[in-house]
């Protein structure tokens, strides 16, 4: 029979990366956390790649989105501790950030998007399929740009599918990720728009896209790539919508993994830092 500390010591001689997001055993000593701490330089952080019902576990790579400044919104699907749901109907999605007043929520049980469990690299989604959606309970005091959003997220067939809305009660589409309604494209606003066209296996992937809201200085990346860079003008954003636009016109009607919303252009080792968590957490191409 193979004694804990055996099983231990393999474990510590696996190269770092490879012991990413592994649970650690509840019957492991304070001693061997300790080892397996110094041995990955990583610290541990509560709530980063476990849904609430594990010992402990580690970020991806040693990060979590709140190690960047100015976090603004962060909704997680793999986080059943932030979903209210019954019948597999989603009722509020709470901002995992922590101010309340961000949290996203739906009343009407027809329009409630729906849990899937261990649906994407294992992981639980969030399945906005039809015209369902989720906002804040109200308007939020408008922020102005510069603005960082990423996201990961189910691209299905090709039709305007909107993400996200910047506004939940104006029929203006505020700032937004859209993907349009030509293959392998998608495109962004904030009063102006700029479109990233011709994205290699695009349509009917799972990706992760990033945006930055800056007016002349806007882009948009997918997976880790810039696509495209210019002005989406300069609108503040007043509100989170997801899902569809205030007038109805357009839904997303697909599968939403993590969104982050950032109040600053994020760049540098922040960006590639937020961007590979994402992609690694979700597995995505």
């Amino acid at each position: 029979m193979q004694r804990q500390s055996d099983s231990m010591n393999e474990l510590l001689y696996q190269k770092p990366q490879d012991l990413v997001n592994q649970r650690l055993n509840k019957s492991w000593t304070l001693k061997d956390v300790q080892k397996l701490i110094a041995k990955t330089k990583q610290p541990l952080i509560r709530g980063a790649g476990n849904k609430g019902n594990s010992f402990l576990s580690f970020p991806v790579g040693g990060f979590s989105p709140t190690d960047v400044s100015n976090l603004y919104a962060w909704y997680d699907a793999s986080d059943s501790s932030t979903i209210t749901k019954s019948a597999d109907r989603v009722s509020q999605w709470n901002n995992k950030e922590g101010t309340t007043a961000r949290d996203l929520v739906q009343a009407t049980g027809g329009s409630q998007p729906l849990w899937v469990s261990a649906d994407q690299n294992g992981k639980d989604v969030i399945d906005f399929a039809g015209d369902r959606f989720m906002l804040t309970s109200s308007e939020l005091t408008s922020i102005a740009q510069p603005i960082t959003i990423f996201s990961v997220s189910q691209i299905l067939a090709v039709q305007d599918r909107l993400l996200l809305d910047g506004h939940t009660t104006s029929a203006t589409r505020y700032n937004y990720v859209v993907l349009s309604s030509t293959a392998d494209r998608t495109t962004f606003n904030a009063g102006a728009t700029i479109t990233a066209s011709s994205i290699t296996g695009f349509s009917g992937a799972v990706k992760q896209i990033s945006v930055l809201a800056s007016g002349a200085s806007s882009f948009i990346r997918v997976a880790g790539v810039e696509k495209v860079a210019g002005n989406a003008g300069t609108v503040n954003y007043a509100g989170i919508r997801m899902g569809n636009n205030p007038s109805g016109s357009v839904h997303f009607d697909a599968k939403i993994m993590e969104l982050l919303i950032y109040h600053k252009n994020v760049s540098g080792t922040e960006l590639t830092d937020v961007e590979s968590y994402l992609s690694t957490k979700w597995n995505t191409s």
